[in-house]
């Protein structure tokens, strides 16, 4: 499948690193909004950096200011690769490769990021990615190749998936505090590892956690209970007999109704679509297109009719339509007039018509007007 008919957007804004005294935004990887609409944040993993804007009225971005990792003042960003913030869009929280940190920041006056907690073992990423000796008398927070950090929809919980850690972290947030909670690992009836995870996404009612495993090639699937603890569910792999399904999984989301979850991955230039039926989730089908090369960017719309994709050797951004059986229609391909966006590393809605996209390559974070 390849999406050839360029549909185009419209880009508002442009905040590029290094220009009109912009910084911070060097191989952007994360990019979100905050809950009420306010505040847009992204993380960089060059730049080692956290960047702010406000929403103005007038619905344009205006940068507010950056902090970049500096040890010595608690700020711990290196290889900052996903950001995610809370309803006021006052506390932050930062999820860094390197450094296998997660880090709070709060957003004070409505203007100015500070350092409010931190949490990792500060092993050097010599000893983390390099060393061949076993990490596990040394990793204690399971924080070590921290990935992404997504929150619980009541916002009581953040868990970070650690792919050199193999693990997933349950963080409990009180309204003055946020306090490491558990480790999970390898439940009770769970067959294999995670996979070095890097994804997770929660149903909509928050009672299931979908972990992709993107060296594993594995999909994890936990029950989600009230009090926040997991247990196995289902867990997902290719049959080799069959299709590979499960390429480098770098991104997963749901459906609206938790009844799909589509699964991008980098290996294979497709985004596998999962559906439950008979009491679990199985392959439906898999969308292929040469602009998914790479892919590891995903986003459901508000209104869980659109899947947005793309990738970070591809150009512009896929745009599926979701079918009442959540199967994925034949993408549009959307770009510039131009063909300018490419390596789009993550994507953001900003608003009904518009979204927010970061250029890893081009260091880049753009506000772009949908067809």
């Amino acid at each position: 499948m390849s999406a050839n008919t360029l549909e185009k957007m419209l880009v508002i804004q442009k905040f590029k690193d290094g220009v009109a005294g912009i910084d911070g935004l060097d191989n952007p990887r994360s990019v979100k909004r905050s809950k009420d609409g306010k505040f847009v944040f992204v993380v960089s993993g060059d730049d080692n950096a956290l960047a702010s804007f406000k929403v103005t009225s007038d619905g344009l971005l205006q940068p507010l200011g950056f902090l970049k990792s500096t040890p010595s003042k608690g700020i711990y960003l290196e290889g900052a690769s996903s950001v995610v913030s809370f309803s006021q869009g006052t506390r932050i929280a930062v999820a860094s490769f390197y450094d296998g940190a997660l880090s709070i920041f709060e957003l004070h006056n409505n203007a100015t990021l500070k350092p409010s907690k931190s949490f990792s073992d500060h092993l050097p990423p010599n000893v983390v990615f390099k060393s061949k000796d076993s990490l596990s008398k040394i990793d204690r927070m399971g924080l070590l190749g921290a990935w992404e950090v997504i929150k619980s929809h009541d916002e009581k919980q953040l868990l970070v998936a650690s792919y050199k850690s193999d693990s997933v972290i349950i963080c409990n947030v009180g309204t003055n505090s946020i306090e490491l909670s558990s480790q999970v690992k390898r439940l009770a009836a769970q067959p294999k590892s995670l996979g070095n995870p890097v994804s997770m996404a929660l149903s909509s009612s928050g009672d299931r956690l979908f972990v992709a495993g993107f060296e594993g090639n594995t999909m994890t699937i936990f029950n989600r209970h009230e009090d926040g603890t997991l247990t196995f569910f289902q867990q997902l792999e290719n049959n080799p007999d069959l299709e590979k399904v499960l390429s480098n999984p770098q991104k997963v989301i749901t459906s609206t109704d938790a009844k799909h979850f589509y699964v991008a991955n980098a290996g294979s230039k497709s985004i596998a679509v999962f559906s439950y039926e008979n009491d679990a989730y199985k392959h439906k089908h898999s969308v292929y297109a040469e602009e998914l090369n790479g892919v590891g960017a995903l986003l459901l719309s508000k209104n869980g009719q659109y899947v947005f994709a793309a990738a970070e050797h591809g150009h512009g951004i896929l745009q599926f339509k979701v079918q009442k059986n959540g199967a994925l229609s034949s993408p549009k391909y959307l770009n510039t007039a131009d063909n300018s966006i490419t390596g789009v590393s993550s994507i953001e809605q900003l608003d009904e018509q518009r979204l927010l996209l970061t250029g890893a390559k081009a260091d880049t974070l753009y506000l772009v007007q949908l067809p």
